[in-house]
């Protein structure tokens, strides 16, 4: 993909700290399943898929496909520090509509790395000619939601108790949507 060769990328966050941000790539298997390994389980707990189970994590390196999910990561001394996905359909009726995913190590949090990572895959999206981006937040998660805003995307619904957390409890689900289109001004 031409739009992937301005990656990698270095970013300077908050606190000065620089990262690398690039594309996923086969050989990061090993560093992704360490990264999920340390994301902690309060964190872990809002995931939509066993990110400990190394298999599943495998499995996306080896089943690595841009054209339906690209990966980004962000790297700090040769680790993975953040990971985000902008997930797309070929066919149907939200084939305009991105969908986001993002997780950042607890010791990059409150530093700009998902902002940063968001604004990333902002433009990648505008790049690939989607309309809209569109994220699901539990809404205990202030800070994902403060950081999506902070990049264009508004709070459009709240369902309640939505989703299970991993210990059954019920959440409520924001849904956050930026408009990618140009503006008519």
């Amino acid at each position: 993909m031409d739009i992937l060769k301005k990656y990698p990328k270095k970013v300077v966050l908050s606190d000065g700290t620089e990262v690398t941000i690039r594309p996923l790539k086969k050989g990061d298997k090993a560093a992704l399943i360490d990264f999920f390994s340390r994301v902690p389980a309060k964190d872990r707990n809002f995931l939509r898929d066993d990110v400990t189970d190394r298999k599943l994590v495998a499995s996306w390196v080896d089943n690595l496909n841009y054209e339906v999910v690209l990966p980004l990561i962000a790297e700090y001394n040769g680790r993975i520090m953040g990971d985000i996905t902008l997930q797309r359909r070929r066919y149907g009726w939200k084939k305009h509509v991105g969908d986001v995913r993002v997780v950042v190590a607890s010791e990059f949090q409150k530093k700009g790395l998902g902002t940063s990572l968001v604004r990333e895959v902002v433009e990648l999206a505008r790049e690939l000619g989607l309309e809209k981006l569109a994220v699901e937040i539990p809404v205990k998660l202030t800070p994902a939601i403060k950081a999506f805003a902070r990049c264009g995307f508004q709070k459009v619904a709240v369902i309640p108790d939505l989703v299970k957390d991993q210990e059954g409890n019920y959440t409520s689900i924001t849904l956050m949507v930026t408009d990618l289109r140009p503006s008519e001004f």
